[in-house]
């Protein structure tokens, strides 16, 4: 566990790396939230200023329906406010923070995007009816703000006759400027989309064997700017499988996490898939060993491995599945490094997650509050490394540092922290992988003591950067240092 803040008189002296002993990093904490009824987290997002937001769903109010749920958290994960907006499902539900500074919370019912302000007061709302023909046929599962500060999402479309996949491409208002459906010889299903480095799209989801026969593969879509289909690859072909999220990668592929269950056996594993950049599988993997399970959230992480989060059904008793939470971590070449379990009371599952730092993460989702009557409420799981002692900082560094900044990977935005023994002109700069500027963030002469620079991700011309390794690069006095930084889309 690291010091966020270099302001603060105290910092870690020794901590325990687990993972420098060849162990997993472990539960620091775990934390409820929730009401009356049930209720529980599917995304998890960091914010600007080192604090958390989550989306979820909750039907604690307005007559027990279900209803959107936002959640603002501290940097301690304390809560800040929650809002609760009426909606007629109550699946999928995605909440994001926005370049302004506010909130979109998207997902099934009507209206599907809600927009807030910075204290989740709402400012517009979006009825999927707006979808031209699509109305309630449709639903939302993902939603994510674009380049040019518009939004893209994804779902499905119910026909008569098969389900589509949809993706739909709005303005800054939420209105959509095209919205375009994928169809196929049978079902087909977009759970997740993302802009891509390049200002396309990647979809992911599910596809039905052309054969039918509710047969699914894991299902990678790529598409142009303007919602143009380039090419659809499956995965998974001899099992029932389908993906729940895609992430871009640094070298610009994709890291795909879903479920597998092979047509040989009824075991459910959790499908991890990496790809290049044209959708040609690197390694698949199936994980969670003999546990059944499914991997529903999925991050590259700071050593360039991945971390997978999900669930796995650990015992089964007169038919009900006792479940935990899991976590996986592989590395780049999709190897395990280690596995935990959470567990509650009988039913637990992770959702999103994000890392904090090196092996260092925080988990939404869910867990059954109350056995007997299945209440769920929304589950916070801080998990880390072990702190052994504290000591001392000095007021005034003795040294010139560079620090390592926090979060890594990020998007959009990561805090880059300096110490300076004396007073001195610093120059703190972002290059690309080919050494060329990306943004002076600093240059200017400042005092002795802790300081810290934010890098919003945008060039210096205030375009976004695309995913991909950068570097900081600190001058002051006769020092120099640089560290790496990886910025994920």
């Amino acid at each position: 566990m690291s010091c966020r803040n270099n302001r603060l008189i105290t910092t870690l002296a020794i901590v325990l790396s687990s993972t420098l002993l060849g162990q997993a990093p472990d539960t620091l904490w775990t934390k409820t939230i929730g009401f009356a009824g049930g209720e529980y987290f599917t995304s998890i997002e960091q914010t600007t200023d080192g604090g958390f937001i989550l989306g979820g769903f909750t039907e604690s109010f307005f007559n027990d329906s279900a209803s959107y749920w936002l959640v603002r958290l501290n940097s301690d994960a304390d809560t800040v406010w929650t809002k609760v907006f009426p909606a007629d499902k109550f699946d999928n539900q995605r909440a994001i923070q926005t370049s302004d500074g506010g909130f979109v919370i998207a997902g099934d019912g009507d209206p599907w995007l809600i927009k807030t302000n910075a204290n989740g007061d709402m400012i517009w709302k979006q009825a999927i009816t707006t979808l031209n023909s699509l109305n309630n046929s449709a639903s939302i599962n993902w939603v994510e703000e674009t380049a040019d500060n518009g939004f893209v999402v994804c779902g499905t479309y119910e026909s008569d006759i098969f389900r589509f996949a949809i993706v739909a491409k709005t303005d800054s208002l939420g209105v959509p400027v095209w919205v375009n459906t994928y169809t196929g010889e049978h079902d087909n299903a977009a759970m997740m989309v993302i802009e891509t480095s390049d200002g396309g799209f990647a979809v992911a989801g599910a596809k039905q064997h052309p054969t039918g026969g509710g047969v699914n593969h894991g299902w990678l879509l790529r598409l142009s700017a303007s919602g143009d289909s380039l090419w659809s690859v499956v995965y998974g072909d001899t099992a029932n499988a389908d993906f729940a999220m895609i992430q871009e990668t640094a070298d610009s592929g994709f890291v795909l996490v879903g479920l597998n269950i092979p047509t040989s056996t009824s075991d459910r594993d959790i499908y991890l898939v990496k790809t290049d950049r044209l959708g040609v599988a690197e390694w698949e993997k199936s994980l969670g060993g003999s546990y059944d399970g499914e991997g529903i959230g999925v991050i590259q992480t700071s050593d360039l491995g991945f971390t997978v989060v999900g669930y796995a059904v650990v015992a089964t008793t007169g038919g009900v599945e006792e479940v935990d939470l899991i976590i996986i971590h592989v590395d780049a070449n999709g190897d395990s490094l280690w596995t935990r379990h959470v567990a509650g009371l009988g039913f637990d599952f992770g959702m999103d997650l994000v890392e904090i730092s090196t092996d260092e993460y925080l988990i939404a989702g869910g867990t059954v509050t109350d056995f007997d009557t299945g209440n769920l409420e929304g589950w916070l799981v801080r998990f880390g490394d072990v702190v052994i002692s504290v000591a001392e900082k000095p007021a005034t560094p003795t040294v010139f540092a560079l620090n390592a900044n926090y979060p890594n990977p990020f998007n959009p935005t990561t805090t880059i922290g300096f110490e300076l023994p004396v007073a001195a002109v610093v120059t703190l700069t972002v290059y690309d992988i080919l050494g060329q500027e990306v943004r002076r963030l600093a240059n200017r002469a400042m005092g002795a003591g802790y300081h810290q620079a934010v890098w919003d991700g945008r060039t210096g011309n205030g375009r976004e950067a695309p995913t991909g390794i950068y570097f900081a690069r600190i001058t002051a006095a006769d020092y120099s240092q640089t560290i790496k930084m990886l910025l994920l889309k």
